[in-house]
């Protein structure tokens, strides 16, 4: 039996974000991914990586979408909380795309870094992927003067 799992870059970057200082949420990477690039049937595997340059406070990893390269109007995908003391960190999240109108994954609102964890919910997410869309990762500190920024961003298309 032959098996062959397809997979392809959406968007792949390596280069770190902006550097994001105090507790305001803030948009430290975002990229393009281009209108039709995703199907109904497919599935977004979204990895994304962080540094935070002050240990003893936390850092909120959020990862948006939106029309335009903005927070505001975007729609939450994804929330982390690092614990304190942490420092570098990488994170993921599986959408799976089920109809025009609806885009599945684990709670948005879930404090969640593994894209394997076991979930009690789901959140259904209305995402026109006819239209291009920027995957954006936006980030806060939880304490002022810290120091944080985004190392990587990747979107898989399975």
């Amino acid at each position: 039996c032959l098996f062959v799992w397809i997979m392809g870059y959406l968007i792949k970057s390596t280069i770190d974000g902006t550097s994001v200082t105090g507790t305001t949420i803030t948009i430290s990477d975002s990229k393009l991914i281009v209108a039709n690039s995703l199907t109904v049937g497919d599935i977004l595997e979204v990895n994304y990586g962080w540094s935070k340059l002050v240990a003893p406070f936390n850092l909120f990893v959020r990862i948006y979408i939106n029309t335009s390269n903005s927070l505001t109007g975007a729609t939450q995908l994804a929330l982390y909380n690092t614990a304190v003391g942490i420092t570098p960190g990488i994170g993921g999240r599986i959408f799976y795309i089920k109809s025009a109108t609806n885009t599945d994954s684990s709670i948005v609102t879930s404090s969640q870094i593994n894209p394997d964890a076991v979930v009690t919910a789901n959140s259904s997410l209305n995402i026109d992927w006819t239209v291009s869309q920027y995957l954006i990762i936006a980030l806060s500190n939880s304490g002022p003067g810290c120091n944080s920024f985004s190392t990587f961003l990747l979107g898989l298309k399975r």
